[in-house]
């Protein structure tokens, strides 16, 4: 008896646990779309008043003003990059500047608190005497690293790809959520306003 009474848990678990399944392998494949979608719907929740104001100020259609304002946010996201780009360019030439300067003198010690640490602190400063007194074989050294690095580029450049479309993707989104966000509003108060009337005549 209890085994016949088990059966229908188990018929009602089953397509619980295959719809759970299908939920978790559903996001694990859409994960990068679905932060992309977050951010767009961020973007446009944020700038939807400046949208507006655009949209009543010069009495344009709403894909001519979705169409101006995703080149608006296109363009401050390029400056902000170049931004940061430069002040990085400007970061690392002050650091090769001084490491050019460090290395120039005629002997480098290494930094007290490193040198006291047994086996490192000799083996670093033997290093850098060792380079210092042989500049081509630190040559020989850095071109090893970079051909190293140079082995590395692809995965670098496909991890600028991957966010040069992610961008875009987040644009393309931003750009349907101003021209039919009104809509979708509507859309979703109308199904709200059903189910809150569904639920009262029911009570």
């Amino acid at each position: 008896m209890n085994n016949m009474r088990m059966i229908p848990n188990l018929q009602r678990l089953i397509p619980v646990l295959l719809l759970a399944g299908l939920l978790i392998l559903s996001f694990l494949v859409l994960q990068e779309f679905l932060l992309a979608l977050v951010w767009a719907l961020i973007i446009a929740y944020v700038t939807w008043v400046p949208y507006l104001w655009l949209r009543r100020k010069f009495k344009i259609s709403d894909t001519l003003a979705s169409i101006i304002m995703t080149l608006i946010i296109t363009v401050v996201i390029l400056i902000l990059v170049l931004w940061l780009a430069t002040l990085l360019q400007d970061e690392l030439q002050n650091a090769y500047r001084s490491l050019t300067i460090y290395f120039s003198k005629d002997t480098v010690e290494i930094p007290a608190f490193i040198a006291k640490i047994p086996w490192l602190g000799i083996q670093l400063q033997d290093w850098l005497t060792q380079m210092i007194s042989d500049p081509d074989g630190l040559n020989a050294q850095l071109t090893t690293w970079a051909q190293l690095w140079l082995g590395k580029r692809t995965v670098i450049l496909g991890g600028i790809g991957n966010y040069a479309i992610k961008l875009g993707v987040v644009l393309v989104t931003v750009f349907f959520c101003y021209r039919d966000g009104e809509q979708a509003e509507n859309n979703y108060t109308e199904v709200l306003f059903s189910f809150s009337a569904k639920a009262n005549m029911s009570i």
